[in-house]
């Protein structure tokens, strides 16, 4: 019996032991990919638009008649807290939030903006939810109900528009929005470098082939007018940008 207690023992830890590895490798490996990232600085982009850094992703801020419509809600409640008071900004104000996905560092701020509705594309509930897996035995949740959007939806608040564009890939569910037409939120559907539009980061996606097909589809939008990404910068080289990725691809 004894001895059947030390094997169970050393079995246990060695299972133990080999968690952590795995954990610190994964750890490592994530870190060099967020300093990939080319982040803007909490700014004024332009009359009516507001980028917060909040460490390893970016929320923008649009302007509306009574108060801000919010793309994604961030990683570090603390921080967007810290950030949104040195803009002199009160995060009730805050009257939509438009989240782009479910991962932790997209909508862990979520309960910064009290009186905000939120939104998220319908087929990222089952991950939005825990019903599936984002990656091995880690799984998203949401803090907030949120209304369930289709492609093609669209929801205006105090004059602005907001059209949802299904972008699946880096997660299932994932979704663009494109304000009145012009600025085009793209969350972690491709990366910016240079003014060229790039894959997002492979370690982070969960489809490579839909988010290609998912980048082309944007490819198509007509009289956008700025590419504003969660991770990787703005662009208003829009047109210049899209056929060069399809030249590409």
């Amino acid at each position: 019996m004894k001895r059947n207690a030390r094997i169970i023992a050393l079995v246990l830890g060695g299972l133990v032991a080999a968690a952590a590895i795995f954990s610190v490798a994964v750890d490592r490996k994530m870190q060099a990919e967020f300093k990939k990232f080319r982040l803007v600085k909490t700014s004024i982009v332009n009359n009516e638009i507001l980028a917060v850094w909040n460490k390893i992703v970016n929320v923008y801020l649009v302007k509306t008649a009574s108060g801000w419509i919010a793309f994604d809600a961030g990683n570090d409640a603390g921080h967007l807290k810290r950030e949104f008071k040195a803009i002199g900004l009160d995060p009730s104000e805050v009257r939509a939030v438009f989240l782009t996905h479910s991962d932790s560092d997209h909508v862990a701020g979520v309960k910064v903006f009290p009186k905000a509705a939120f939104y998220i594309g319908m087929n990222e509930r089952p991950l939005a939810t825990g019903e599936i897996r984002r990656a091995g035995p880690f799984r998203n949740s949401l803090a907030v109900t949120p209304e369930w959007l289709a492609d093609g939806d669209s929801v205006t608040i105090d004059g602005r528009t907001v059209r949802v564009i299904e972008t699946p890939g880096h997660t299932p569910g994932s979704v663009s929005y494109l304000l009145d037409g012009v600025y085009l939120f793209t969350g972690d559907a491709l990366a910016l470098k240079n003014d060229r539009i790039e894959s997002f980061n492979k370690m982070f996606i969960m489809d490579a082939e839909k988010a290609h097909e998912s980048v082309l589809r944007l490819t198509t939008l007509r009289g956008v007018r700025m590419i504003l990404t969660a991770h990787y910068g703005i662009t208003e080289r829009v047109d210049e940008a899209f056929a060069d990725y399809v030249s590409r691809h």
